[in-house]
């Protein structure tokens, strides 16, 4: 029997390991002001390392952003024609 992580559940188990890492470790140190310069050395890091992925999930969500907020519009501009017809067909 082989064990491995192999495609979605590899994904779950880093991702796993980054919310430990998030929680354990950036935000415990950070909001105890405990090894703040290395804190934030590692998030330095972090960021660098990771650059590209996060600018691709930065322009993601705000596609995802402008499109429910496009429908949000659409929503709101159909609900006061309607009012706008009721008003002026006084139906």
């Amino acid at each position: 029997m082989k064990l491995g992580l192999c495609g979605t559940h590899f994904f779950w188990f880093r991702f796993d390991e980054f919310l430990k890492f998030f929680e354990y470790f950036l935000v415990f140190n950070l909001t105890n002001k405990l090894d703040v310069e290395e804190t934030e050395r590692k998030i330095a890091e972090y960021k660098d390392a990771n650059k590209e992925a996060i600018s691709k999930n930065r322009g993601k969500l705000v596609s995802e952003f402008d499109l429910s907020l496009r429908s949000e519009m659409n929503n709101i501009v159909f609900i006061m024609n309607r009012v706008m017809m009721k008003y002026l067909l006084n139906i």
